[in-house]
């Protein structure tokens, strides 16, 4: 089965859902980053450097990267930034 069959990227973005997925480097041991970097239209060599800083990602990276696994963009950010901490 090809990696960028859909089940794939929609089990990838169910268990981001289920809290399976707890950082955003752990998405890429389900699926391989060189596909995700294609699709957001990233050169894969500064793909691989945004994974361990994902702060330099674009908005638009993380949309796209959200549309690809049937999540919202603010599911991508609390992997990126963790969860919220207690409102003040």
């Amino acid at each position: 089965m090809k990696e960028d069959n859909q089940l794939i990227w929609k089990s990838v973005g169910d268990l981001i859902k289920l809290g399976s997925v707890k950082t955003f480097p752990e998405i890429f041991h389900i699926v391989r980053k060189s596909n995700v970097a294609r699709r957001v239209g990233i050169n894969n060599v500064r793909f691989s450097k945004l994974i361990n800083k994902p702060r330099g990602f674009k908005l638009e990276d993380i949309d796209i990267m959200a549309g690809l696994f049937f999540v919202k963009p603010m599911d991508i950010l609390r992997l990126i930034y963790g969860p919220p901490g207690p409102a003040e």
